[in-house]
Protein backbone atom coordinates (compact mmCIF):
# COMPACT_ATOMS: atom_id res chain seq x y z
CA UNK A 1 0.00 0.00 0.00
CA UNK A 2 1.58 3.20 -1.21
CA UNK A 3 1.29 6.32 0.87
CA UNK A 4 2.11 10.32 0.79
CA UNK A 5 4.46 11.62 2.80
CA UNK A 6 1.59 13.09 5.00
CA UNK A 7 -0.38 9.89 5.40
CA UNK A 8 3.01 8.44 6.20
CA UNK A 9 3.89 10.53 8.53
CA UNK A 10 0.14 10.22 10.24
CA UNK A 11 0.44 6.99 10.08
CA UNK A 12 3.79 7.15 12.25
CA UNK A 13 2.97 9.73 14.84
CA UNK A 14 -1.03 8.19 15.90
CA UNK A 15 -1.83 4.50 17.12
CA UNK A 16 -5.18 4.97 15.37
CA UNK A 17 -3.24 5.32 12.21
CA UNK A 18 -3.93 2.03 10.46
CA UNK A 19 -7.55 3.35 10.07
CA UNK A 20 -6.34 6.50 9.45
CA UNK A 21 -4.43 5.05 6.40
CA UNK A 22 -7.56 3.42 5.07
CA UNK A 23 -9.47 6.35 5.48
CA UNK A 24 -7.21 7.89 3.63
CA UNK A 25 -7.09 5.31 0.80
CA UNK A 26 -10.81 5.43 0.66
CA UNK A 27 -11.03 9.10 0.01
CA UNK A 28 -8.56 8.63 -2.82
CA UNK A 29 -10.34 5.91 -4.37
CA UNK A 30 -13.57 7.78 -3.99
CA UNK A 31 -11.97 11.27 -5.65
CA UNK A 32 -10.91 8.88 -8.56
CA UNK A 33 -14.35 7.98 -8.92
CA UNK A 34 -15.69 11.57 -8.43
CA UNK A 35 -18.17 10.53 -5.34
CA UNK A 36 -17.88 13.71 -3.45
CA UNK A 37 -19.98 13.10 -1.09
CA UNK A 38 -18.38 10.09 0.09
CA UNK A 39 -15.02 11.91 -0.06
CA UNK A 40 -16.73 14.30 2.26
CA UNK A 41 -17.81 11.50 4.83
CA UNK A 42 -14.84 10.07 4.79
CA UNK A 43 -12.77 12.96 5.45
CA UNK A 44 -15.05 13.53 8.15
CA UNK A 45 -14.23 10.14 10.06
CA UNK A 46 -10.55 11.19 9.90
CA UNK A 47 -11.27 14.62 11.49
CA UNK A 48 -13.20 12.32 14.46
CA UNK A 49 -10.03 10.30 15.19
CA UNK A 50 -7.09 12.71 14.25
CA UNK A 51 -8.66 16.48 15.29
CA UNK A 52 -6.15 18.41 14.51
CA UNK A 53 -5.41 16.98 10.69
CA UNK A 54 -4.56 20.19 8.48
CA UNK A 55 -4.65 17.77 5.08
CA UNK A 56 -8.25 16.44 6.30
CA UNK A 57 -9.47 20.13 6.09
CA UNK A 58 -8.04 20.69 3.23
CA UNK A 59 -9.24 17.54 1.48
CA UNK A 60 -12.51 18.08 2.95
CA UNK A 61 -13.01 21.90 1.85
CA UNK A 62 -12.47 20.48 -1.57
CA UNK A 63 -14.95 17.99 -1.23
CA UNK A 64 -16.97 20.98 -0.48
CA UNK A 65 -16.55 22.91 -3.54
CA UNK A 66 -17.12 20.21 -5.59
CA UNK A 67 -20.48 19.39 -4.45
CA UNK A 68 -21.44 23.29 -4.35
CA UNK A 69 -21.32 24.26 -1.12
CA UNK A 70 -18.45 27.04 -0.52
CA UNK A 71 -19.79 27.99 2.44
CA UNK A 72 -18.12 25.01 4.05
CA UNK A 73 -15.57 25.21 2.01
CA UNK A 74 -14.62 28.03 3.38
CA UNK A 75 -15.62 27.35 6.70
CA UNK A 76 -12.86 24.36 6.78
CA UNK A 77 -10.06 25.91 4.65
CA UNK A 78 -10.02 28.63 7.53
CA UNK A 79 -10.06 25.76 10.23
CA UNK A 80 -7.35 24.91 8.00
CA UNK A 81 -5.40 28.00 8.93
CA UNK A 82 -6.21 28.12 12.21
CA UNK A 83 -4.75 24.89 12.53
CA UNK A 84 -1.46 26.20 11.16
CA UNK A 85 -1.49 29.04 13.36
CA UNK A 86 -1.79 26.82 16.43
CA UNK A 87 1.63 25.39 15.11
CA UNK A 88 3.26 27.98 15.24
CA UNK A 89 2.46 29.30 18.54
CA UNK A 90 3.45 26.42 20.33
CA UNK A 91 6.62 27.17 18.44
CA UNK A 92 6.91 24.04 16.17
CA UNK A 93 8.80 24.23 13.16
CA UNK A 94 6.59 24.88 10.08
CA UNK A 95 7.85 22.55 7.49
CA UNK A 96 7.28 22.89 3.83
CA UNK A 97 4.54 20.76 3.97
CA UNK A 98 2.76 22.28 6.43
CA UNK A 99 3.84 25.46 4.58
CA UNK A 100 2.46 24.00 1.26
CA UNK A 101 -0.88 22.97 3.30
CA UNK A 102 -0.90 26.47 3.90
CA UNK A 103 -0.82 27.76 0.72
CA UNK A 104 -3.50 25.82 -0.30
CA UNK A 105 -5.96 26.75 2.72
CA UNK A 106 -5.47 30.27 1.28
CA UNK A 107 -6.09 29.18 -2.24
CA UNK A 108 -9.32 27.31 -1.06
CA UNK A 109 -10.71 30.01 1.24
CA UNK A 110 -9.88 32.65 -1.78
CA UNK A 111 -12.27 30.50 -4.22
CA UNK A 112 -14.93 29.91 -1.96
CA UNK A 113 -15.36 33.34 -0.99
CA UNK A 114 -15.61 34.37 -4.43
CA UNK A 115 -17.77 31.71 -5.45
CA UNK A 116 -20.28 32.91 -2.69
CA UNK A 117 -19.39 36.62 -3.90
CA UNK A 118 -17.77 37.89 -0.99
CA UNK A 119 -15.39 39.60 -3.48
CA UNK A 120 -13.57 41.87 -0.83
CA UNK A 121 -12.64 38.65 1.64
CA UNK A 122 -11.65 36.76 -1.31
CA UNK A 123 -8.93 39.46 -2.56
CA UNK A 124 -7.84 39.53 1.09
CA UNK A 125 -7.00 36.23 1.90
CA UNK A 126 -5.53 35.99 -1.85
CA UNK A 127 -3.08 38.79 -1.24
CA UNK A 128 -2.48 37.53 1.95
CA UNK A 129 -1.46 34.11 0.43
CA UNK A 130 0.16 34.91 -2.33
CA UNK A 131 2.47 37.06 0.07
CA UNK A 132 3.05 34.85 3.04
CA UNK A 133 3.91 31.94 0.10
CA UNK A 134 4.81 33.83 -3.43
CA UNK A 135 6.40 30.61 -4.58
CA UNK A 136 3.30 28.44 -4.10
CA UNK A 137 1.91 27.07 -6.76
CA UNK A 138 -1.78 26.73 -5.69
CA UNK A 139 -4.17 28.38 -8.01
CA UNK A 140 -6.32 31.39 -7.00
CA UNK A 141 -9.14 33.35 -8.44
CA UNK A 142 -7.79 34.13 -12.06
CA UNK A 143 -9.57 38.02 -12.11
CA UNK A 144 -9.74 40.78 -10.31
CA UNK A 145 -13.68 42.68 -9.82
CA UNK A 146 -14.25 46.45 -10.61
CA UNK A 147 -14.86 48.23 -7.93
CA UNK A 148 -18.58 47.66 -7.98
CA UNK A 149 -17.91 43.89 -7.37
CA UNK A 150 -16.25 44.29 -4.17
CA UNK A 151 -18.67 43.44 -2.08
CA UNK A 152 -18.41 41.70 1.82
CA UNK A 153 -21.74 39.97 1.07
CA UNK A 154 -22.81 37.20 -0.86
CA UNK A 155 -25.23 33.88 -0.78
CA UNK A 156 -25.09 30.54 -0.20
CA UNK A 157 -28.29 28.23 -0.74
CA UNK A 158 -30.98 27.66 1.83
CA UNK A 159 -31.54 23.78 1.73
CA UNK A 160 -31.01 20.19 3.74
CA UNK A 161 -27.49 19.45 3.23
CA UNK A 162 -27.35 15.49 1.73
CA UNK A 163 -25.68 14.21 5.30
CA UNK A 164 -28.15 16.10 7.47
CA UNK A 165 -29.87 12.85 8.88
CA UNK A 166 -30.91 15.29 11.73
CA UNK A 167 -34.46 16.81 10.32
CA UNK A 168 -37.66 15.09 11.58
CA UNK A 169 -40.66 14.01 9.38
CA UNK A 170 -42.80 17.17 9.86
CA UNK A 171 -45.62 15.64 8.39
CA UNK A 172 -45.67 12.30 10.37
CA UNK A 173 -47.85 11.40 12.79
CA UNK A 174 -45.46 11.41 15.60
CA UNK A 175 -44.57 14.59 15.10
CA UNK A 176 -47.70 16.28 14.90
CA UNK A 177 -48.07 14.47 17.81
CA UNK A 178 -45.24 16.36 19.55
CA UNK A 179 -46.60 19.68 18.19
CA UNK A 180 -49.91 19.47 19.14
CA UNK A 181 -48.68 18.20 23.15
CA UNK A 182 -47.02 21.44 22.83
CA UNK A 183 -50.07 23.53 21.43
CA UNK A 184 -52.06 22.62 23.60
CA UNK A 185 -49.90 24.22 26.57
CA UNK A 186 -50.17 27.56 24.38
CA UNK A 187 -54.20 27.11 23.20
CA UNK A 188 -57.11 25.51 23.62
CA UNK A 189 -58.45 26.85 20.28
CA UNK A 190 -55.78 25.40 17.73
CA UNK A 191 -54.83 22.70 16.38
CA UNK A 192 -51.71 21.42 14.27
CA UNK A 193 -52.92 20.26 10.65
CA UNK A 194 -50.89 18.97 7.60
CA UNK A 195 -51.92 21.86 4.62
CA UNK A 196 -51.02 22.14 0.89
CA UNK A 197 -49.84 25.56 -0.27
CA UNK A 198 -48.78 27.18 -3.38
CA UNK A 199 -45.14 26.35 -4.60
CA UNK A 200 -44.02 30.69 -4.53
CA UNK A 201 -41.95 32.13 -7.59
CA UNK A 202 -38.25 32.87 -6.49
CA UNK A 203 -38.83 36.27 -8.71
CA UNK A 204 -40.46 39.48 -7.67
CA UNK A 205 -40.40 40.74 -10.64
CA UNK A 206 -42.08 37.14 -11.92
CA UNK A 207 -45.87 38.14 -13.12
CA UNK A 208 -49.09 36.13 -12.22
CA UNK A 209 -49.65 33.41 -9.63
CA UNK A 210 -46.99 31.11 -10.43
CA UNK A 211 -47.79 27.49 -11.90
CA UNK A 212 -50.02 26.69 -9.20
CA UNK A 213 -48.37 23.69 -8.28
CA UNK A 214 -48.73 22.98 -4.29
CA UNK A 215 -46.26 21.75 -1.80
CA UNK A 216 -47.18 20.36 2.01
CA UNK A 217 -46.53 22.57 4.73
CA UNK A 218 -47.62 22.23 8.67
CA UNK A 219 -50.51 25.04 9.08
CA UNK A 220 -52.81 25.86 12.52
CA UNK A 221 -57.07 25.72 12.52
CA UNK A 222 -59.27 26.84 14.89
CA UNK A 223 -60.53 23.78 17.04
CA UNK A 224 -63.86 26.27 17.91
CA UNK A 225 -64.43 29.79 16.93
CA UNK A 226 -62.22 32.54 17.62
CA UNK A 227 -63.58 35.95 18.05
CA UNK A 228 -62.25 39.52 16.85
CA UNK A 229 -59.93 40.58 19.90
CA UNK A 230 -59.63 37.27 21.75
CA UNK A 231 -56.33 36.03 22.35
CA UNK A 232 -56.51 32.67 21.98
CA UNK A 233 -52.71 31.69 22.00
CA UNK A 234 -49.76 32.41 23.77
CA UNK A 235 -45.97 31.04 23.94
CA UNK A 236 -42.73 31.12 25.47
CA UNK A 237 -39.49 31.07 24.45
CA UNK A 238 -36.22 30.27 25.68
CA UNK A 239 -34.76 31.01 22.44
CA UNK A 240 -35.07 35.08 23.04
CA UNK A 241 -32.30 37.65 22.83
CA UNK A 242 -31.97 41.37 23.76
CA UNK A 243 -29.81 43.25 21.62
CA UNK A 244 -28.61 45.75 23.95
CA UNK A 245 -28.78 44.30 27.70
CA UNK A 246 -26.54 46.64 29.64
CA UNK A 247 -29.03 49.86 28.58
CA UNK A 248 -31.98 48.11 27.42
CA UNK A 249 -34.05 47.57 31.34
CA UNK A 250 -35.23 43.90 29.47
CA UNK A 251 -35.48 40.55 30.72
CA UNK A 252 -32.88 38.74 29.37
CA UNK A 253 -35.20 35.48 29.09
CA UNK A 254 -38.01 36.75 28.24
CA UNK A 255 -37.32 40.37 26.99
CA UNK A 256 -40.19 41.72 28.80
CA UNK A 257 -40.09 44.75 30.86
CA UNK A 258 -38.11 44.50 33.99
CA UNK A 259 -39.61 45.80 37.11
CA UNK A 260 -38.22 47.48 40.26
CA UNK A 261 -37.37 44.63 41.96
CA UNK A 262 -34.89 42.41 39.60
CA UNK A 263 -33.24 38.78 39.58
CA UNK A 264 -29.74 39.12 38.96
CA UNK A 265 -26.89 36.41 38.29
CA UNK A 266 -24.49 37.29 41.36
CA UNK A 267 -21.52 35.89 39.14
CA UNK A 268 -22.47 37.80 36.22
CA UNK A 269 -23.26 41.30 38.11
CA UNK A 270 -20.21 43.75 38.44
CA UNK A 271 -21.68 45.52 41.58
CA UNK A 272 -23.14 49.24 41.61
CA UNK A 273 -22.32 49.56 37.59
CA UNK A 274 -25.51 48.74 35.12
CA UNK A 275 -24.17 45.62 33.82
CA UNK A 276 -24.97 42.45 34.21
CA UNK A 277 -27.62 39.28 33.48
CA UNK A 278 -31.22 40.91 34.99
CA UNK A 279 -34.14 38.85 35.22
CA UNK A 280 -37.84 39.97 35.66
CA UNK A 281 -38.95 37.02 37.99
CA UNK A 282 -37.52 34.40 39.79
CA UNK A 283 -39.35 31.72 37.42
CA UNK A 284 -36.87 33.66 34.17
CA UNK A 285 -33.66 33.25 36.50
CA UNK A 286 -34.40 29.58 36.86
CA UNK A 287 -35.99 29.08 33.19
CA UNK A 288 -32.77 30.62 32.48
CA UNK A 289 -30.04 28.42 34.66
CA UNK A 290 -32.00 25.55 33.70
CA UNK A 291 -31.42 25.74 29.78
CA UNK A 292 -28.69 28.23 29.22
CA UNK A 293 -27.22 30.27 31.16
CA UNK A 294 -24.12 27.98 32.92
CA UNK A 295 -22.42 28.36 29.48
CA UNK A 296 -22.52 31.64 29.24
CA UNK A 297 -22.11 33.04 33.11
CA UNK A 298 -18.90 35.26 33.27
CA UNK A 299 -18.22 34.98 29.32
CA UNK A 300 -17.49 38.29 28.24
CA UNK A 301 -19.20 39.32 25.05
CA UNK A 302 -18.93 42.78 24.92
CA UNK A 303 -17.06 42.66 21.34
CA UNK A 304 -20.47 40.98 19.93
CA UNK A 305 -22.99 43.12 21.14
CA UNK A 306 -20.75 45.84 20.41
CA UNK A 307 -20.83 44.87 16.42
CA UNK A 308 -24.46 43.93 16.85
CA UNK A 309 -25.53 47.14 17.91
CA UNK A 310 -23.16 49.43 16.03
CA UNK A 311 -26.16 47.96 12.73
CA UNK A 312 -29.99 49.03 12.19
CA UNK A 313 -29.75 45.36 10.33
CA UNK A 314 -32.04 42.70 11.70
CA UNK A 315 -29.81 40.64 10.70
CA UNK A 316 -27.68 41.20 13.35
CA UNK A 317 -30.30 39.59 15.62
CA UNK A 318 -29.07 36.11 14.30
CA UNK A 319 -25.67 35.83 15.74
CA UNK A 320 -26.97 36.22 19.41
CA UNK A 321 -29.81 33.46 19.03
CA UNK A 322 -27.17 31.31 17.25
CA UNK A 323 -24.75 32.25 20.55
CA UNK A 324 -27.82 30.96 22.92
CA UNK A 325 -28.31 28.03 21.02
CA UNK A 326 -24.94 26.81 21.44
CA UNK A 327 -25.34 27.74 25.26
CA UNK A 328 -28.67 25.23 25.18
CA UNK A 329 -26.87 22.74 23.41
CA UNK A 330 -23.74 22.86 25.55
CA UNK A 331 -25.59 23.17 28.55
CA UNK A 332 -28.17 20.41 27.57
CA UNK A 333 -25.10 18.05 26.29
CA UNK A 334 -27.84 17.96 23.16
CA UNK A 335 -26.92 18.75 19.74
CA UNK A 336 -27.92 22.20 18.33
CA UNK A 337 -30.69 20.53 15.92
CA UNK A 338 -31.55 18.01 18.34
CA UNK A 339 -33.12 20.79 20.83
CA UNK A 340 -36.86 20.69 21.07
CA UNK A 341 -36.36 24.88 20.54
CA UNK A 342 -35.00 24.10 17.46
CA UNK A 343 -35.77 20.79 15.79
CA UNK A 344 -38.75 21.02 13.94
CA UNK A 345 -38.34 24.68 12.72
CA UNK A 346 -38.81 25.51 9.09
CA UNK A 347 -36.40 26.73 7.68
CA UNK A 348 -34.42 24.18 5.28
CA UNK A 349 -35.64 21.70 2.43
CA UNK A 350 -34.31 18.93 0.26
CA UNK A 351 -33.00 19.85 -2.95
CA UNK A 352 -35.64 21.70 -4.82
CA UNK A 353 -36.66 20.50 -8.22
CA UNK A 354 -34.62 21.41 -11.84
CA UNK A 355 -36.87 23.89 -12.45
CA UNK A 356 -37.19 26.12 -9.11
CA UNK A 357 -33.87 27.11 -8.21
CA UNK A 358 -32.27 26.63 -4.60
CA UNK A 359 -33.10 29.69 -2.00
CA UNK A 360 -30.39 31.90 -1.94
CA UNK A 361 -29.45 33.69 1.51
CA UNK A 362 -27.23 36.42 2.05
CA UNK A 363 -24.02 35.18 3.15
CA UNK A 364 -21.65 37.23 5.66
CA UNK A 365 -17.90 35.22 6.12
CA UNK A 366 -17.34 37.52 9.49
CA UNK A 367 -20.79 36.58 10.82
CA UNK A 368 -21.09 33.13 9.99
CA UNK A 369 -17.64 31.78 10.45
CA UNK A 370 -15.40 34.26 12.21
CA UNK A 371 -17.82 34.90 15.06
CA UNK A 372 -19.35 31.98 16.05
CA UNK A 373 -15.92 30.74 15.85
CA UNK A 374 -14.98 33.27 18.41
CA UNK A 375 -18.04 32.75 20.37
CA UNK A 376 -17.22 29.00 21.22
CA UNK A 377 -13.48 30.12 21.90
CA UNK A 378 -15.27 32.51 24.46
CA UNK A 379 -16.79 29.53 26.32
CA UNK A 380 -14.20 27.47 26.25
CA UNK A 381 -14.95 25.26 23.84
CA UNK A 382 -12.14 23.63 21.51
CA UNK A 383 -13.83 23.41 17.82
CA UNK A 384 -11.22 20.75 17.42
CA UNK A 385 -12.30 18.52 19.78
CA UNK A 386 -13.86 15.86 18.62
CA UNK A 387 -16.50 15.39 20.99
CA UNK A 388 -17.60 19.16 19.10
CA UNK A 389 -17.03 18.54 15.51
CA UNK A 390 -20.56 16.99 15.27
CA UNK A 391 -21.89 19.98 17.35
CA UNK A 392 -20.50 22.88 16.14
CA UNK A 393 -19.71 21.86 12.25
CA UNK A 394 -20.11 24.76 10.00
CA UNK A 395 -23.23 22.42 8.08
CA UNK A 396 -24.88 22.68 11.96
CA UNK A 397 -24.48 26.30 12.46
CA UNK A 398 -26.35 27.31 8.84
CA UNK A 399 -28.86 24.69 9.29
CA UNK A 400 -29.69 26.95 12.41
CA UNK A 401 -29.11 30.21 11.16
CA UNK A 402 -31.57 28.91 8.02
CA UNK A 403 -34.27 28.06 10.48
CA UNK A 404 -33.92 31.19 12.08
CA UNK A 405 -33.52 33.70 9.19
CA UNK A 406 -37.36 32.20 8.32
CA UNK A 407 -39.05 32.20 11.48
CA UNK A 408 -37.46 35.06 14.11
CA UNK A 409 -39.35 37.60 14.67
CA UNK A 410 -37.79 40.80 16.02
CA UNK A 411 -39.08 44.24 17.75
CA UNK A 412 -37.64 47.11 16.45
CA UNK A 413 -36.76 49.85 19.26
CA UNK A 414 -38.80 52.81 18.54
CA UNK A 415 -35.57 55.27 19.66
CA UNK A 416 -33.06 54.02 17.55
CA UNK A 417 -34.50 52.22 15.13
CA UNK A 418 -32.24 49.29 15.58
CA UNK A 419 -33.31 45.82 16.91
CA UNK A 420 -34.39 45.45 20.65
CA UNK A 421 -36.05 41.81 21.02
CA UNK A 422 -35.57 39.17 18.96
CA UNK A 423 -36.96 36.00 19.42
CA UNK A 424 -38.04 32.45 17.99
CA UNK A 425 -41.22 30.65 18.74
CA UNK A 426 -42.04 26.93 17.44
CA UNK A 427 -45.18 27.27 17.46
CA UNK A 428 -45.72 30.86 16.15
CA UNK A 429 -43.84 29.65 13.06
CA UNK A 430 -46.40 27.23 11.89
CA UNK A 431 -49.15 30.14 11.45
CA UNK A 432 -49.09 30.45 8.16
CA UNK A 433 -49.36 33.90 6.12
CA UNK A 434 -52.18 35.71 3.74
CA UNK A 435 -52.22 39.54 3.34
CA UNK A 436 -56.02 39.11 4.46
CA UNK A 437 -55.29 37.51 8.09
CA UNK A 438 -57.54 36.40 10.38
CA UNK A 439 -55.56 36.74 13.23
CA UNK A 440 -52.58 39.25 14.25
CA UNK A 441 -49.56 38.90 16.98
CA UNK A 442 -47.81 40.62 19.50
CA UNK A 443 -44.63 40.04 21.46
CA UNK A 444 -43.04 41.19 24.35
CA UNK A 445 -42.55 38.63 27.05
CA UNK A 446 -44.36 35.72 24.84
CA UNK A 447 -45.91 35.65 21.43
CA UNK A 448 -49.89 36.11 21.76
CA UNK A 449 -51.94 35.78 18.80
CA UNK A 450 -55.51 37.40 18.96
CA UNK A 451 -58.79 37.45 16.14
CA UNK A 452 -58.23 39.71 13.84
CA UNK A 453 -60.07 41.21 10.67
CA UNK A 454 -58.92 44.85 8.30
CA UNK A 455 -62.68 45.26 7.89
CA UNK A 456 -63.97 45.13 11.24
CA UNK A 457 -62.66 46.55 14.66
CA UNK A 458 -63.34 44.42 17.81
CA UNK A 459 -65.98 46.14 20.48
CA UNK A 460 -66.27 45.69 24.23
CA UNK A 461 -69.71 46.70 24.07
CA UNK A 462 -71.24 45.06 20.66
CA UNK A 463 -71.86 41.33 19.96
CA UNK A 464 -69.12 38.97 19.59
CA UNK A 465 -67.57 38.76 16.04
CA UNK A 466 -65.99 35.34 14.84
CA UNK A 467 -62.69 35.73 12.96
CA UNK A 468 -62.10 32.54 12.39
CA UNK A 469 -64.35 29.90 12.25
CA UNK A 470 -64.42 26.41 14.13
CA UNK A 471 -62.53 24.10 11.03
CA UNK A 472 -60.86 27.10 9.11
CA UNK A 473 -57.13 27.90 8.86
CA UNK A 474 -55.56 30.84 11.21
CA UNK A 475 -53.84 33.36 8.74
CA UNK A 476 -51.57 35.71 10.28
CA UNK A 477 -49.05 38.13 8.36
CA UNK A 478 -45.57 38.39 8.18
CA UNK A 479 -45.54 42.06 6.88
CA UNK A 480 -47.20 45.09 7.08
CA UNK A 481 -50.92 44.29 5.70
CA UNK A 482 -51.70 48.18 5.31
CA UNK A 483 -49.24 48.41 2.08
CA UNK A 484 -50.06 48.30 -1.43
CA UNK A 485 -49.51 44.64 -2.80
CA UNK A 486 -45.87 45.11 -4.23
CA UNK A 487 -44.26 47.05 -1.00
CA UNK A 488 -45.96 43.72 0.76
CA UNK A 489 -44.52 41.17 -1.44
CA UNK A 490 -41.57 42.71 -1.63
CA UNK A 491 -41.41 42.66 3.11
CA UNK A 492 -42.21 39.28 3.14
CA UNK A 493 -40.66 37.71 0.36
CA UNK A 494 -37.42 36.56 2.80
CA UNK A 495 -39.65 34.90 5.36
CA UNK A 496 -42.15 32.81 2.59
CA UNK A 497 -38.80 32.27 0.12
CA UNK A 498 -40.89 33.72 -2.62
CA UNK A 499 -43.40 36.00 -3.73
CA UNK A 500 -46.53 36.00 -1.97
CA UNK A 501 -49.87 34.86 -4.17
CA UNK A 502 -52.27 35.38 -1.30
CA UNK A 503 -55.88 35.92 -2.75
CA UNK A 504 -55.68 39.44 -1.79
CA UNK A 505 -52.32 39.62 -3.84
CA UNK A 506 -53.33 38.08 -6.90
CA UNK A 507 -56.83 40.11 -6.75
CA UNK A 508 -54.48 43.47 -6.73
CA UNK A 509 -52.30 42.42 -8.83
CA UNK A 510 -54.95 41.72 -11.77
CA UNK A 511 -56.39 44.98 -10.98
CA UNK A 512 -53.54 47.08 -11.09
CA UNK A 513 -52.70 45.49 -14.39
CA UNK A 514 -56.34 45.38 -15.53
CA UNK A 515 -56.35 49.39 -14.45
CA UNK A 516 -53.31 50.40 -16.07
CA UNK A 517 -52.90 48.03 -18.95
CA UNK A 518 -49.30 46.49 -18.17
CA UNK A 519 -47.54 44.15 -16.01
CA UNK A 520 -45.67 46.25 -13.34
CA UNK A 521 -42.53 44.33 -13.54
CA UNK A 522 -39.60 45.20 -10.83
Amino acid sequence: MHMRDSDAALADAYPESRSLESFFEQARSATSKGECARVRQLYTEVLKLEPHSILAYLERSLAHLRLAFPDLAAGDAYRALLLVDMVREDDEEVTPEIAEMEAKAFSYLSIALQEIGCHEDSMCYKVIGATRHPESNSEAPGYIPGKEAILRQGEWRREVYPWNNMEPDRFSDETLEVLNAAMAKCSTKAVLKVVDLPVLQRDLSFAGDGDRSSDKHLGVYAKEDIFLGETFFSEASPLTVVADPENSSLCEYCGGDLPDQYEVCDDCWEGDEDSGVMWCSEECRQKAFKSYHPALCGRDFTWLYRDINATASTNSAYSLLLLKTFAMALTLNVHPLALPDVKYLYGVSRPPLKHIPAIALPFNFTHQVLQPIQMLQEMDVDIFDPKYLDFFDLWVMQTVRAKFISVASARISAKTRRTEVAAVHTLYSMFNHSCEPTVTWECENEVKFTGFSRHKKHSESAAPIVAVKEGDECWTHYCDVRMEYKDRQRDAFGSLGGKCVCRRCVEEESEDKRVNGISHEE
